[in-house]
Formats: C-alpha cells, structure tokens, sequence
C-alpha cells in the first residue's frame, strides 16, 4: 500500500549471490539480460533509516535510481495522484512549530518586535547567540538559526528573516561575529505592496554605510544572468577588513518558485566556488527566513553530499528537509518549493551522470585506442550525453552482461568478449563490437597468451577507474 512519505527513500533490491551453476553451464557463453523491473521504484516507507549507510549499490545506480523515482513520482501527479502533495502534508505533520516551550528567547517581549513573523522564530536549541551587551537584555538575539551541513558541520548555514529597519544593526554584528563571507538572499525589498526585507547595503559603488560598529562600504556589483547577481561589500569592524560576496536572486517569487531551474545550478555552484568548506557558515536569507531560504539550504545540502562523497542509496530528500524543520521551522514551505528541490537534485543528479559517463569511456577509449581498436570515437555515448532530458527512455533500460567462456579443463578463453564479466550499458553495442573485432582479427592459435593479457589489462584499467572515481561505476556479476 503506498504511504504518502515512501517516495523519497530509494531503496532498491539487494545485491542476490550468484547462483549455483553446473559443470556444464560453465562451458557456455552466455548472456544475461537485466530485466527493467530490477530498475522500477518499489514502495517501501524507509524514512527512519539515518543517513550514511550504503547498501552496496554503484553511484551511477544510484543516480538512476533516484531520477528513475522521480520519473515515477511526476507521472503519478500526471495521472492525477499528486505524491508530492501527500508527502508534503505528511512533512508538516511532523514538524514541531515553534512555541513558548521551544522558543523562549524569541518570544520574550523585549525580543518579540525583531521578529518579522509571529509564527516564524528560532527555536532555543538552535538560534543564533550574539554577545551580550552588558545590561542590555535580548541584545544577545536575532531572528536566526543555525542549521547543519552534508559535511556534518552544525553551523553550515545560518537561515535568516530579512532584517527590520531596527535589526539592521544586530543583523552585520551577526555576519561579523560568525565571520560570514557568503550571503545568499532569495527575496526583494518590496514584493507586491509588501516591505519584505530591509536594505542593509550600500546602492552607489564606493558608498559607505555604518552599522554599529561595523562599516559596510560597496566595491562592486555583477550582473550573472538575468536571475540573480552579486554584489561585493568590504566590512570594517576596529582595524580588520572582510571581503563579503553577496549573491542576490531576484526572481524568486514569494511562496513560489523560479520559472527555471538553471539559474538556481549556477548560483549553489557559484556559492560554493566562493566558500567551497562548510567550517564557516553560508548566510541564507529571504523574508522570513524559511521557505526559499530552506529550499536553497536543501538543495546545497544535497550538492554538498555530491562534494564530500557522501552521497548513498539511503538518502531521503523528505528526511533531509525533515531534519532541517527540527532546526528552524517551515524550512521549505510550500509544496511548490518541495517539488523544486526535487526537479533542482535531480537535475543536478543528470549532470554528474554525464561527467560519470564521460569519464569511463574516455577510459576506456583511450585503453582501446592503445590497443589498436578502432572505437570511431564511440558517438553512442556523445548522442546519450545529448539526450539526457529524456529521463523514461534512459533510465528504465536493459543492459547486457557478456561472460567469458569456459573450456572443460579450466582455460579461460576470451572467445572475442575482453570485458569477461563486465557490465556493458544499453547502447553501446558498438563498443562490445569494436573489442570482439580486434579480438577476432588476430589468430586464436597464436594469439592465445597475448588475448588474456589484453583481458587482464582492461579490467585491472576498470578497477582504476573504480578506485578513483566517486563510487563504482561498473558492476561486476
């Protein structure tokens, strides 16, 4: 029976041994075909799985496993049954709000009016703490939390509201005692007929405003595309001097989402090219602090699992965002949001599937080329590269495991097969052709010795790439 949180969590058979075969069978070539309901999403609810652990399963698998599921989620919402609806009503069923329990610094009256929201403050376990101000009571808060990182860092982001004209002040001396240098902001000053954020930079280059008793001065500012851009302020705080990048995406609408998903890529990579390490922490902020800037923080936090090699067959994006709302609430805030992250990850996901493709067969192109095979450039794989959008007729394919022989007194023989025991993907028929040509064009009599050393070469090559690559990318059976 589907349960409306089993979608995220993309369990997929195990590994099964090998079954036993008999004398005779192991005298046979044969081939084996995968079938493609070894590749369909089976319903298992698997949230309460933690993170990292990893049954086993290759990274290209897994990739294609998830943009499999995603396939299978998008054509149910088509069909009429909106999974994503129901695994976002099942996400704010079990989000704790924030209350006089969980929130007592927020909701002190002498905090209560730097809250821009009502509904929408840190919890005490995870909101940001400025120093004190001797005598000053709340001088220590700020509408903020601190929110843990892929890397496993507790303070990889600070997600923020948009500062009040009175927080301004409290919102740079943030930024100044967390030593921030990147500050990503989702949102507009005015949205509609709404004061959603309070400018707190300079507008004209050179301009220089004081804050407390940090000083913000604008160097520079760039248009990256017609969706977001950045900015560059110097801070001064007594005799030290910070540079602070500023990406500001201007298209984001409020309780929505960008038209296209592109521009938000570019901007997480952007961000992190300028603060690649998770030991400071990312200033995320929109409004209130929670929707766009949780859907940012998810999608990093996701990018970032692909950065420390930490990405496995146990990740669940409803877990992840699940975990973020134990932090700060309404991380991720509608159900648009929600499906955005998905189609963001697995976009992301259908790029590091091409570098994984290019570079195995750029491998083995090379290996081949070296041995005198004629590949002709293997265009199979430029035209998959081409066609990645079409998830249905990629992702749910079949693949062709070719064995090597096996003579009655135990010689191997390659019998015009180089990988033995090795997965060749659908579509690249071409490559298995180019090696049993170059095998067949020698003599078998003469050859023998000089085909199992060929074999050997190839594999003990493939197991290079195992080890260098960011998981397996062949599955041997």
């Amino acid at each position: 029976m589907f349960t409306p949180t089993s979608c995220l969590s993309f369990t997929l058979g195990r590994r099964r041994k090998p079954a036993q075969r008999t004398q005779k069978a192991r005298t046979r070539t044969s081939s084996v075909v995968i079938s493609e309901k070894q590749l369909l999403f089976k319903e298992k609810e698997d949230l309460a799985r933690p993170l990292g652990q990893d049954n086993g399963m290759s990274l290209d698998q897994y990739l294609k496993s998830f943009l499999e599921t995603l396939w299978w989620q998008e054509a149910k919402v088509t069909a009429g049954d909106d999974v994503f609806q129901k695994e976002f009503d099942s996400l704010r069923r079990q989000s704790t709000p924030a209350g006089e329990k969980n929130a007592t610094e927020a909701l002190k009256s002498v905090n209560r009016p730097k809250n821009r929201y009502k509904d929408i403050v840190p919890f005490d376990y995870a909101r940001v703490v400025l120093s004190q101000y001797p005598g000053v009571p709340g001088s220590d808060y700020v509408n903020a939390s601190l929110i843990r990182g892929a890397s496993g860092s507790s303070r990889a982001y600070i997600a923020a509201q948009g500062p009040l004209p009175h927080t301004v002040t409290d919102f740079w001396r943030m930024i100044w005692e967390f030593n921030v240098s990147v500050i990503v902001m989702t949102c507009n000053e005015i949205e509609g007929d709404r004061y959603k954020c309070e400018k707190y930079w300079p507008d004209q280059i050179g301009e220089r405003q004081q804050h407390g008793n940090v000083s913000v001065t604008l160097e520079g500012w760039k248009q990256v595309c017609p969706d977001f851009l950045v900015r560059t302020l110097r801070a001064r705080c007594g005799q030290t001097t910070r540079t602070i990048r500023q990406f500001h995406y201007t298209t984001w609408p409020d309780h929505g989402v960008p038209a296209i998903i592109s521009p938000i890529i570019e901007l997480v990579r952007l961000v992190r090219d300028c603060q690649p390490s998770e030991a400071l922490p990312v200033l995320v902020h929109c409004s209130a602090g929670c929707g766009r800037t949780g859907t940012f923080c998810a999608i990093d936090y996701v990018h970032g699992l692909v950065r420390y090699g930490k990405l496995n067959s146990n990740l669940s994006l409803f877990k992840i965002i699940q975990e973020m709302r134990q932090q700060r609430v309404a991380m991720v805030q509608t159900r648009d949001q929600y499906v955005l992250v998905h189609k963001v990850v697995g976009a992301l996901f259908e790029q590091q599937l091409k570098l994984l493709d290019s570079h195995i067969y750029q491998n083995i192109d090379t290996l081949l080329q070296s041995r005198g095979a004629h590949t002709g450039g293997l265009p199979g794989r430029l035209e998959r590269s081409k066609s990645m959008g079409s998830l249905e007729g990629r992702l749910v394919g079949k693949a062709t495991v070719i064995r090597r022989a096996q003579q009655p007194n135990g010689q191997q023989v390659a019998s015009g097969r180089l990988f033995g025991a090795t997965l060749i993907p659908k579509g690249h028929e071409r490559l298995q052709r180019a090696i049993t040509a170059d095998t067949n064009s020698q003599s078998r009599d003469t050859n023998a010795n000089h085909q199992i050393q060929v074999q050997q070469q190839l594999e003990d090559e493939l197991m290079k790439t195992r080890r260098t690559s960011s998981g397996t990318l062949w599955t041997q059976v």
